[in-house]
């Protein structure tokens, strides 16, 4: 079994758009079978300035191989590219 695809989410507690942001990858996850391609790691920014300084505006964020896929809010094709990118297949999902 190959090594899961790292994805990051960037977030803050009590953010609306942070909770949307993990609902959607979770969905897309699971909507694709992705379980055991990917592991998601929660980043809350407080945790580290380095975080806070880079992230404060610009939350929620996923980041998949240090590249910034979404911010924000969730945008699927953008995600399915950075994950097509690194070897985790969709095909033959919508």
């Amino acid at each position: 079994m190959n090594t899961p695809l790292e994805i990051e989410l960037f977030y803050r507690s009590d953010c609306h758009l942070c909770d949307e942001m993990n609902r959607q990858i979770s969905l897309f996850i699971r909507e694709h079978a992705l379980e055991e391609d990917v592991a998601v790691r929660y980043r809350d920014i407080e945790e580290r300035t380095d975080w806070f300084d880079h992230y404060r505006e610009h939350i929620p964020v996923i980041v998949v191989d240090r590249e910034e896929v979404c911010h924000y809010f969730f945008d699927s094709r953008s995600f399915r590219d950075a994950l097509s990118t690194h070897g985790v297949g969709t095909e033959g999902q919508p």
